[in-house]
């Protein structure tokens, strides 16, 4: 026999409220830790300890690792919050019609905005891939994505040269605008973000011209 219709809801029993309630905390805690280790970051601080970590993170040390593997759990999941919270920098809009020094320019201020985005982090993520199998293959995906915004912006320089001019070009541009080049530019020889722009509008331009 089919059980009556009723217009009364089942109330979630008070043990179920108990879990969700854990979950919930759980997760806000979990959440609070990984932003406060973006904020070391942020402020350059990049080895921060676990003591500094929980209390900005407003818990106990002890309690951090309930939530975290261990230091380097911790670093990769702040290194792939900080990549999903900029996710759409990774993607570049060039028009096909412009001409070269335009897409030039156009690209390079992009990928300026992407790294400004990505700030110390992005130095973690490089200086933690040689030991962190995951944050490896991140950086693996993200090198290829750029590899490939270089071929379909600068199609019409690159297409008509035969494969292998095509490669040494694709290499030298894929150098020129990469992260460890403008680190290299910011912090080794304290460029600003214009004298930056033309080191890397110039470059490209004479690597992709004809």
């Amino acid at each position: 026999m089919p059980l009556p219709e009723t217009s009364t809801p089942i109330a979630p029993s008070q043990t179920d409220g108990r879990v969700d309630g854990r979950h919930a905390r759980r997760q806000r805690n979990r959440d609070a830790v990984v932003e406060a280790l973006l904020g070391f970051y942020r402020e350059g601080v990049l080895q921060p300890s676990t003591d500094q970590i929980a209390e900005r993170a407003g818990i106990s040390a002890r309690s951090l690792f309930r939530y975290f593997d261990d230091v380097d759990d911790l670093c990769r999941v702040a290194i792939s919050h900080q990549i999903e919270r900029i996710g759409s920098r990774f993607f570049v809009d060039i028009d096909p019609g412009l001409e070269l020094p335009d897409r030039v320019a156009s690209f390079v201020q992009q990928r300026l905005d992407l790294y400004e985005a990505m700030g110390w982090v992005g130095v973690v993520a490089r200086s933690r891939e040689w030991f962190q199998p995951l944050v490896a293959d991140e950086l693996a995906r993200a090198r290829a994505l750029f590899r490939e915004q270089l071929r379909s912006a600068f199609a019409a320089e690159l297409e008509p040269l035969d494969e292998a001019e095509r490669a040494r070009r694709v290499a030298g541009s894929d150098v020129f605008c990469s992260f460890e080049a403008y680190r290299l530019l910011l912090d080794d020889q304290r460029l600003d973000r214009e004298q930056i722009t033309a080191v890397l509008t110039d470059g490209l331009v004479r690597q992709l011209g004809t």
